[in-house]
């Protein structure tokens, strides 16, 4: 990490106490400072990040960046704009790096997960580092940039967008070594207008990278195209090619959807049993193999990896509920057309006695939201749901062309009160949303009773 009192000197600012000290990571949150951080106190349009200064100092922090001083005693750094000077901060800690393979991926469907997988195969060549959580707009990106070890051999950054242009910018702050767009299916389209202008925009990951860049192309994704033309300057690395392949036919679920699938890497055949739920996983753990494999991750490593890897929270996350021994599965994280599509068709693929979706609104559709609603009902017709429980704005279309047993409620209580009716041995239950529903309280109201991960009872 870069020292503060050489930050100081790089970037314009006004300084008040010692910065001879060392620091151990960067925060803007104050509720996720820890001893040694660094606290940025941001302006915000409901909470000033100035008023927790004193928090972050009881809690440890040993510099705070701020755009008014503070009385309060910790060596703090002045500046115009803390948003401004953190971007530009990440700027030069990132020009700085040396040694580490950046891989840069972004896409409609499955980057978060495709992440984590990226991170615990990179982490069999030495230490990794990936993107925490959401952060993936241009904040979150300089804070992932300020927070990597100096020893991570391998970063892995999701950039995400919602707005026409905002992929240059990410794109050029993270300057990857290697970038790669999962797939294009519609999503944000009330800033990215339709499928085309997804693809145009998300594609610009890769002109970021250099003539000796690796853009990993999905040549099955219908955009393939507009990956080949957005990447013509770099190296080119076709996603499903020859002596490398993912074997579809090969793909079968067993009574909790998860996948066993085969696939090819440099010829030779390998077979991979996931532990998370949906056929889309598979998708997702094939490309994260390719690329893990041509960075040198053997083999052996990446099918120990993938048949090892949990889900992560929010992502099809199972519980076990201990009164009612019914399934949970926390899907709650995010939700657009594709990935509802696919929670549902996981959720019909499930063997057990009745399967119940609990759904929420998909956020930024634009004026296709409602269309995007009603076929909720649809695909969960088509898989075999029991019992559909919508919640959210556009809930009556959700249900609307529903043929199962159906409710409509309007808060988080109502919600859990009609689900604890529903919870009986034999039972699984999808939670499916927007971050904007925050579904994840619901879950997180459930899992308070002593609910348990299923790694924790199998």
């Amino acid at each position: 990490m870069i020292a503060l009192s050489e930050l100081a000197r790089q970037l314009p600012c006004t300084i008040s106490g010692d910065l001879s000290g060392d620091y151990q990571s960067v925060t803007q949150d104050s509720r996720r400072v820890s001893p040694g951080s660094v606290y940025i106190a941001m302006p915000g349009a409901r909470v000033d990040g100035h008023d927790y200064v004193v928090d972050a100092k009881i809690k440890g922090a040993v510099c705070a960046i701020v755009e008014r001083q503070c009385a309060v005693d910790i060596p703090q750094i002045i500046v115009e704009d803390a948003y401004q000077f953190t971007v530009e901060w990440a700027k030069y800690a990132r020009a700085q790096w040396q040694g580490k393979t950046v891989i840069a991926l972004t896409g409609s469907l499955g980057k978060t997960t495709h992440k984590e997988l990226l991170l615990a195969l990179c982490s069999q060549r030495g230490p990794a580092y990936a993107t925490p959580g959401n952060y993936n707009n241009l904040l979150g990106l300089s804070l992932t940039i300020l927070n990597v070890p100096a020893n991570a051999k391998t970063v892995i950054l999701e950039l995400g967008i919602s707005e026409i242009d905002e992929m240059a910018s990410l794109a050029t702050l993270a300057q990857p070594d290697i970038a790669y767009v999962t797939n294009i299916h519609p999503c944000h389209l009330s800033g990215l207008k339709d499928e085309t202008t997804i693809a145009k925009e998300k594609s610009k990951i890769y002109q970021s990278l250099t003539e000796d860049g690796l853009a990993y192309i999905n040549n099955l994704d219908d955009h393939v195209d507009q990956f080949v033309a957005s990447s013509g300057h770099c190296k080119q690395q076709l996603l499903h090619a020859a002596n490398f392949e993912l074997n579809q036919s090969s793909i079968k679920l067993d009574h909790r959807a998860h996948a066993t699938f085969t696939m090819k890497l440099d010829g030779k055949a390998h077979t991979v049993s996931l532990q998370m739920p949906g056929k889309h996983m598979v998708d997702n753990a094939y490309a994260a193999a390719v690329i893990a494999y041509r960075l040198g991750v053997s083999s052996d490593q990446i099918v120990s990896v993938l048949s090892n890897h949990r889900a992560t929270s929010g992502r099809m996350q199972r519980y076990v509920h201990p009164q009612s021994q019914a399934h949970i599965i926390d899907d709650s994280y995010n939700a657009n057309p594709r990935a509802m599509e696919a929670a549902i068709a996981s959720l019909g693929a499930m063997q057990c006695a009745r399967k119940i979706l609990v759904c929420g609104d998909m956020a930024e559709l634009g004026d296709s939201a409602t269309y995007w609603h009603t076929k909720i009902g649809e695909w969960a017709t088509q898989h075999g749901i029991d019992y559909l429980l919508a919640t959210g704005a556009f809930a009556d279309s959700a249900v609307m062309k529903f043929d199962g047993t159906k409710r409509i409620v309007h808060n988080h209580a109502d919600l859990l009160s009609a689900l604890q009716h529903q919870l009986a041995e034999g039972v699984v239950v999808m939670i499916k949303g927007s971050r904007s529903n925050h579904l994840d309280r619901c879950v997180q109201a459930l899992v308070a009773e002593k609910t348990k991960k299923e790694q924790e009872v199998q």
